[in-house]
């Protein structure tokens, strides 16, 4: 809390506006500088210390799902990076100084967590440390280390303050609706050079393919922006409505929403996204139990109506729909099939070619450094093509499986600390599920549902340890945030038999006599 650091106004004051107040001067005379930029946030960040003291907790899960990267910090981090490591700094600090501001301990989470920190720590070490580009490291890697640092401390400032039952709702969205940011970037592209500004904090990557297309560098462009932004939409209609809910005839906008979140997936251009869109909805179709009822009948036939227009149009529709189902049995143009073919290629001979040296790196990781002039080398001999593009990735780490992400890098340890915390995670949310209160059952039912499928996925088709570790952790540390620790077994009470009962009567009888 904002009154458990005892400072007064004053010396706030003369001890850091006045001098803060010297150095903006100084810095804004040169205001378009990268470096006096990066001055300026620093100054109006630290202005802003007593704000995060007392709300750091709900910035953070505000910052966690929205695709904002400003430029101008070192090593261009995500904003949930450094919100978790400012509000896990915030929360240690405000339990230093209030004996009430007590983080959730949840054993069975934070055991495997930190295991799997130490696993890394100690790879790292073996492998020539943490190399950082930003801080001038002679070998670069170290980004996706922290990566999984700044993943792991935010599970933590997530368990710092627990979420009152009552705020759920507002708590969900400002977890999930965020993510809708991750279209800026590809609006400002639609808008022209008027909105460039943009991309000083919203990441340019982001509409990569779509300049790459107006070049003809490409035949069409998928428009990443839309993957994380209807994962993020269905996620929240899930959560604050459930099936059942969204189902709702009175509700016709519900259903709409959930049917423009389907539009949007085919028009990323991304098959793996209407994969894990359909493993979110089985779960969640399992564990509201609606699989016994007449709506999954309705939806069967809705989909079988559905499958039967896109079967007959599917020559016909824009290319990048046609590339979101091109995992199905459907007819397609031989170009959108070339680049399927093309871009699953690319990644069986990359697996293939790594699977060879796994052995080696089972009791020895090979960590994320590496060397930038090997990198450079393999760069330029693939723009030349004298080798094989994916040999860029296998360098940076980058190996597009999510078995392959951990044991490569961390060995069979790093394997087996996350499997251990996924299922300590699932367990735990399982029991949340089970025994949650009215108020929280669908968002503990979308958050179980979410994360089975979204593990599934990270070892079936596509994953990344350094990427995709704070979905998971971002998902059980808000968990612990709404249910607290988890719930204590109670021992089972014995039951006495008849012969018990007598015994036990004629004995008391016989001691009053």
């Amino acid at each position: 809390m904002a009154n458990s650091f005892a400072v007064s106004r004053a010396q706030l004051i003369y001890a850091l506006c006045l001098p803060l107040a010297v150095l903006m001067g100084y810095f804004l005379a040169d205001p378009t500088d990268s470096g006096s930029i990066t001055v300026i946030v620093l100054v109006i960040g630290l202005l802003c210390v007593p704000i995060l003291i007392r709300w750091h907790h709900p910035l953070l899960i505000l910052a966690w799902n929205a695709v904002i990267t400003p430029y101008f910090l070192p090593g261009q981090p995500h904003l949930w990076i450094v919100m978790a490591a400012a509000s896990l700094l915030f929360a240690v600090l405000n339990r230093f100084t209030n004996d009430e501001a007590r983080f959730t301990i949840v054993p069975s989470l934070t055991k495997p967590l930190l295991c799997l920190v130490a696993v890394i720590l100690v790879t790292a070490l073996l492998r020539g440390g943490v190399g950082i580009k930003a801080l001038g490291s002679t070998n670069f890697g170290g980004r996706n280390y922290f990566f999984i640092f700044a993943a792991v401390a935010g599970f933590f400032a997530f368990t710092s303050q627990r979420i009152p039952a009552d705020r759920a709702w507002l708590y969900l969205a400002m977890f999930f609706l965020p993510g809708l940011t991750s279209l800026i970037s590809n609006f400002a592209y639609f808008g022209g050079r008027h909105f460039d500004f943009l991309y000083y904090m919203f990441p340019s990557t982001l509409a990569m393919e779509q300049a790459m297309a107006e070049f003809n560098l490409i035949q069409f462009a998928r428009i990443s922006g839309l993957t994380l932004a209807c994962t993020c939409l269905y996620c929240w209609l899930l959560a604050q409505y459930g099936l059942r809910g969204i189902f709702d005839l009175k509700k016709p906008w519900r259903v709409a929403l959930l049917v423009l979140v389907f539009l949007g997936y085919l028009f990323s251009g991304f098959r793996s996204s209407l994969l894990l869109f359909s493993l979110v909805l089985a779960a969640q179709l399992y564990f509201e139990g609606l699989f016994r009822t007449r709506l999954i009948v309705l939806t069967t036939v809705a989909l079988a109506l559905l499958g039967g227009v896109i079967v007959q149009y599917s020559n016909e529709l824009p290319f990048v729909v046609q590339r979101s189902i091109s995992f199905l049995p459907v007819d397609i143009n031989p170009i959108v099939r070339r680049d399927v073919e093309n871009s699953s290629d690319w990644r069986f001979d990359m697996w293939r070619t790594l699977w060879p040296d796994v052995p080696q790196y089972l009791l020895r990781g090979k960590g994320y450094g590496y060397d930038p002039a090997e990198m450079a080398f393999v760069q330029e001999n693939a723009r030349r093509g004298y080798t094989e593009s994916y040999r860029e990735s296998i360098i940076s780490g980058n190996y597009h499986n999510g078995a392959l992400s951990i044991v490569i890098p961390f060995g069979v340890w790093g394997l087996g600390a996350f499997i251990w915390f996924a299922a300590a995670a699932i367990r735990y949310l399982y029991r949340n599920y089970k025994r949650s209160s009215p108020a929280l059952q669908r968002v503990n039912t979308l958050i179980l549902a979410y994360f089975i499928a979204r593990t599934a996925f990270f070892f079936l088709v596509y994953g990344g340890l350094n990427y995709d570790l704070y979905i998971f952790t971002g998902l059980i540390g808000l968990s612990v945030s709404l249910n607290g620790p988890e719930p204590v077994e109670e021992p089972e009470t014995a039951v006495a038999t008849d012969e018990e009962l007598a015994f036990s009567e004629n004995f008391a009888s016989e001691q009053l006599q």
